[in-house]
Order: C-alpha cells, then structure tokens, then sequence
C-alpha cells in the first residue's frame, strides 16, 4: 500500500510565455495568446510525498520536513518575476544587458535567483525582483522543475511522488515524473 501526504504553498509572482502559440485556434475561445504578454498569478504549489511504509512515529513523515518548500518559495519566488534568459525582450523586461550579466548567470541550467556583488545598490535592487531561469516559463516547465527541486532536496529521505501548480483556481498541472 502506498501512503501520500500532501503540503501546499503559495505565492505572488510575474512570468511572461514568450514562445507561446495556439496549435489549434478552432479548439479556442479566442485566438489572442494573452499570457505572451507580462502578467502574474496568485500561484499555489501543492508538493506530494509518498511511502509504502509509515515510519517509527505511524506517519509518512512528519509535515514539518517540508517547510524547505516554504522558506524556497518565500525567498525565490515570491513577488519576484520569472524570466527565460532566452527571451527574446529579455533585455528590454530586466533592462540588462545580456552581455553584463555575471559568469554564473551565462551559465547556469534551470532557475537561478541571485543578486550580484555588484556596488550599484540600484542594479541589486532591481536584480533582486527577477528570478531568471534556463526554459520557458510555462505552468508545465515550472512544475516540473519546483518538483525535481523538492527531489533533489529531500534526497533519499522520502519520494515526491507529484507536485501540483495552480496559475489560477481554475487552471493547474500535475508532474509526476
């Protein structure tokens, strides 16, 4: 038998889908691919962890073993805005020059969220709103990576079976690869 506990977090944050098309118009409402522009979400994240056997205390694991998700979402995402270094406006949204950008950023794979060491207090105030990131930020892509993110920190203390992302209350994805 396999027993599944769930948490669930949220957060405000910005994205732009850049390289988003619609494959078949016929199939939609309106044919305007709204979220190509900058616009933001009231995101929840709901992380999945699984187990065939409960521990000594009769329990997956206790819900405090994923408070790592809160202090992550809190501190990276929250209130930021997620950009692909790819974009094509990547320049004109961040209004920094890719050719500027420190060495770990040109880079880096997946999500990264930094402020340089830089004495410009403006460019760190202004850097430090953006979390910058290797793929395009779909609700698929950014599920997926918050999942093999919450993996890769649990580590072989337990299975994150899936983790669920809300855009909107009525629109989310499940990854559970």
């Amino acid at each position: 038998m396999l027993w599944i506990i769930d948490k669930e977090f949220h957060f405000e944050m910005g994205h732009r889908v850049w390289a988003q098309k619609l494959d078949r118009p016929d199939l939609s409402i309106e044919t305007e691919c709204a979220c190509k522009h900058l616009h933001g979400h009231s995101y929840a994240i709901k992380v999945f962890l699984g187990a065939n056997e409960l521990d000594q205390s009769q329990m997956v694991t206790d819900f405090k073993n994923l408070n790592f998700m809160k202090e992550f979402v809190d501190g990276v995402l929250d209130h930021k805005f997620m950009i692909d270094i790819n974009d094509p406006n990547f320049e004109i949204i961040t209004g920094i020059e890719k050719n500027k950008l420190p060495e770990q950023v040109q880079n880096f794979t997946n999500l990264l969220s930094i402020v340089p060491d830089v004495d410009n207090e403006s460019f760190r105030m202004h850097w430090a709103g953006f979390v910058l990131v290797n793929f395009v930020p779909t609700s698929e892509n950014i599920c997926k990576y918050l999942k093999e993110y919450a993996q890769d920190r649990i580590g072989d203390f337990a299975k994150v079976t899936s983790l669920e992302l809300w855009e909107t209350k009525k629109s989310h994805c499940r990854y559970e690869g």
